[in-house]
């Protein structure tokens, strides 16, 4: 297959039926960047073509690792594989290059439609959907118990819960067209655990990890989608550095020394994407737009269905079931009901998948077109009788206008790093910020008895030693932000607090997102590098940049916070001023909130550190 960043991708006969299955031909109108594209507009690539250059880039990295590794570890690791699934040793070379090219393949399969923007909204469907967590297990098929244990006890990410899912439901129906045992080494490459030190862990690392396939090729095609200079990694000297080592635990894959160039490159460019491209602010607010649009019309009562069957002892018929991508038998009519019901078993569950297969981009946004059509009327779907569904209906027309025409109707408090700065001085220096934190861990301390009195008056110390000096850097803030609105339910305080607030507004609506972000990570799946001596070393402790690029991350942009209007307030007066004037009306708003409210919010926490 032609592909514009490795020249040719080669689909190997056994992993066709893998590319052929429905579940996995929905990942073509599954965008791979949400709504990137209203800023970038060639930014349209879609989760299929990322999978696809992901699967090369597994079967490229276990060609390296067996070319690169001792022989005798090779067979040590192909000693384990045997152990857990039957495999000849003679064609296991070409079985774990497949059998990891299929796991890559696969590693996207459970994003909802507009990727991880609509996650919240889909993982809220399933739980009605399913009636997670199930109160009575014992009357779901395997399949929704598969549903119970994986989104409904919120051990994963939505995405990847629901990719473990679907995941086992492909490999069940295209194992009677795959040469045994390749759909089972698939499965056990895709659902390992990180880092336990099983040969499985150690491939399913390839795919995911700190240095892995899956950010490789999303920085590259994303990069090259966009237009942009990012994604130029020199991916082949990369790949091409794997090799396997033998650790305490079992196994690891890491890329060598050799490559470090490389891997400072990619580190580097995905620091630079995120804050050019995912973190872009009006990507960000055109994202929210879109998730608040959805959720509306999810709320809105027409959106349920009541002749949709329902699942065994689960009560009224759920909202949206056209969109129920995990379980799409409650779609097909029951036993005796219609044609389709005396269809053979396996024409039903093709139909089922391909039902399944339509729940995509396009389906939610023929869902918002109808919404903005209702919402269009005079009435709106909720009737203007009373003020609330008069407001509903505004602020889901300024929504829907700005995911579906582009409307210009929000702005952001601050934009750039440049501007943020200047809202922490304000803070600082005007409103005081910094004494009213050192005021909140002295007088926490005071109240406190030892050892706790010594450890709250060490981090009152800390506060002040942040906040000394003529310039107070971004970090500062940001520390304490991230305790403050981390949460969702803090971040609806905050916009609840900034909507009461007397400032002088036209109507519309607050809306913001807190988006921490690590270059490099600390702890967990970290990024290491080995020598042709076997000695891992820790990128961050011997790449002095690594400090650097830590230290960037403390001063980012993480709290986004926009001012919304509302449909009928786009041709007020308000827009007729400079954009500086309705900049400086928000911030007016937000400086009278947010001090009292950042300090509530850590004697708050404090008070939940307190045992008992």
């Amino acid at each position: 297959m032609r592909d514009p960043v490795y020249g040719y991708i080669h689909l190997p006969d056994t992993l066709a039926p893998l590319v052929d299955h429905p579940l996995c031909q929905r990942l073509r109108r599954i965008g791979q960047t949400s709504l990137t594209s209203s800023v970038y507009p060639s930014a349209t690539g879609s989760r299929f073509e990322h999978s696809l250059g992901a699967m090369h880039l597994a079967r490229r990295s276990w060609e390296a690792v067996a070319g690169n590794s001792q022989r005798s570890i090779i067979d040590r690791f192909e000693a384990r594989v045997v152990e857990d699934v039957r495999i000849t040793p003679s064609n296991a070379f070409e079985l774990l290059r497949d059998a990891l090219g299929g796991a890559a393949l696969l590693h996207d399969l459970g994003h909802p439609p507009y990727s991880h923007v609509l996650e919240p909204a889909f993982r809220r469907l399933c739980f009605e959907w399913f009636d997670l967590p199930a109160p009575r297990p014992d009357v779901l098929s395997p399949r929704q118990r598969l549903i119970d244990e994986y989104v409904g006890r919120r051990k994963y990410p939505f995405h990847e819960a629901a990719g473990y899912v679907l995941i086992h439901q492909l490999l069940d129906e295209v194992s009677g067209e795959m040469r045994a045992p390749l759909p089972q080494l698939i499965r056990c490459i895709a659902l390992a655990r990180r880092w336990d030190g099983s040969w499985a862990s150690a491939l399913h690392g390839v795919i995911d990890a700190e240095i892995d396939i899956d950010r490789l090729d999303y920085l590259m095609r994303d990069g090259q989608r966009s237009g942009t200079e990012f994604g130029s990694i020199d991916w082949e000297r990369l790949v091409d550095s794997f090799t396997m080592i033998e650790v305490l635990e079992g196994f690891r894959i890491l890329p060598k020394t050799r490559a470090r160039s490389a891997v400072e490159t990619l580190l580097l460019q995905r620091s630079q994407a995120y804050k050019w491209l995912i973190f872009h602010p009006r990507v960000i607010g055109t994202n929210l737009a879109l998730a608040e649009a959805v959720n509306l019309a999810i709320d809105d009562r027409n959106g349920d269905s009541s002749d949709v069957p329902r699942l065994p002892g689960l009560g009224s018929p759920p909202k949206w079931p056209d969109l129920n991508y995990l379980d799409p038998e409650v779609m097909l009519p029951g036993e005796g009901e219609g044609e389709v019901s005396a269809l053979p078993a396996a024409v039903r569950r093709d139909l089922a998948s391909e039902l399944q297969s339509f729940a995509d981009d396009g389906r939610v946004l023929e869902r918002l077109k109808s919404s903005f059509l209702d919402e269009a009327t005079p009435s709106g779907v909720t009737g203007a009788d009373d003020e609330a569904g008069r407001t509903r209906n505004r602020r889901a027309r300024s929504v829907l206008g700005t995911v579906l025409l582009r409307r210009k109707n929000f702005l952001p408090v601050w934009k750039t790093y440049e501007e943020f700065r200047a809202v922490v001085r304000a803070l600082v220096d005007i409103h005081g910020v910094g004494d009213m934190i050192i005021d909140v861990y002295g007088k926490a301390a005071e109240a406190a008895a030892e050892p706790r009195r010594s450890q709250l008056i060490t981090r009152r110390d800390a506060a002040a030693k942040r906040f000394s000096g003529a310039d107070v850097p971004v970090a500062a803030v940001n520390h304490y932000l991230k305790i403050a609105v981390s949460g969702r339910r803090q971040r609806g305080i905050l916009l609840e607090r900034l909507r009461e607030t007397p400032a002088k507004l036209p109507e519309g609506f607050w809306a913001g997102i807190y988006l921490p972000f690590e270059s490099v990570r600390e702890a967990g799946t970290v990024a290491d590098l080995v020598d042709d001596d076997g000695v891992i070393h820790r990128l961050r402790d011997t790449w002095s940049l690594a400090q650097g690029l830590a230290a960037a991350d403390g001063n980012r942009l993480a709290l986004f916070l926009f001012y919304f209007l509302a449909d009928d307030a786009t041709t007020t007066p308000w827009t007729s001023l400079s954009k500086a004037l309705r900049r400086d009306a928000l911030r007016g708003a937000f400086y009278a909130v947010f001090p009292e409210f950042l300090a509530e919010q850590l004697s708050l926490e404090l008070e939940a550190e307190m045992p008992g």
